[in-house]
């Protein structure tokens, strides 16, 4: 008989499991997007697309979070950002390098620099550019 009760917990356990991953996929379409963003980009280059995508996603949550390159990061490493994507950096002859260990000091997740004809996939969490890419 203990044998029989241990099985059928495995198998309520398993059940309970298969729920939880049918609940994740059906809500793919609901939940948050938070950009941790500079206020040029904030103001200037993402209102467009993200109406675009509060029209084509309803459900998701979208937040701008405004800052300078380092509080973007604080922004980013508190959980409130996947990735951090560093554009239009000024004065443009700035060390990126230097930039992005400075960045590290705070956060510890993905950075990229944006570059022209830079792609970003939101659904499948890619930055790529030219022949790097980079997961969030």
């Amino acid at each position: 008989g203990q044998h029989v009760l241990k099985s059928i917990e495995v198998i309520m356990r398993e059940i309970g499991n298969l729920k939880r991953i049918g609940e994740q996929y059906s809500a793919q379409n609901n939940g948050t997007l938070s950009i941790a963003t500079t206020h040029t980009q904030a103001r200037y280059v993402l209102p467009v697309p993200v109406s675009r995508l509060r029209e084509l996603y309803p459900q998701v949550n979208i937040s701008l979070h405004q800052g300078s390159p380092d509080q973007v990061a604080r922004i980013a490493n508190e959980g409130m950002a996947g990735a951090l994507l560093l554009t239009h950096i000024v004065p443009p002859a700035t060390d990126q390098s230097a930039l992005i260990r400075e960045i590290r000091q705070i956060y510890d997740g993905p950075v990229m620099v944006g570059e022209d004809l830079m792609q970003i996939d939101l659904i499948h969490k890619i930055m790529r550019c030219g022949r790097a890419t980079t997961g969030f």
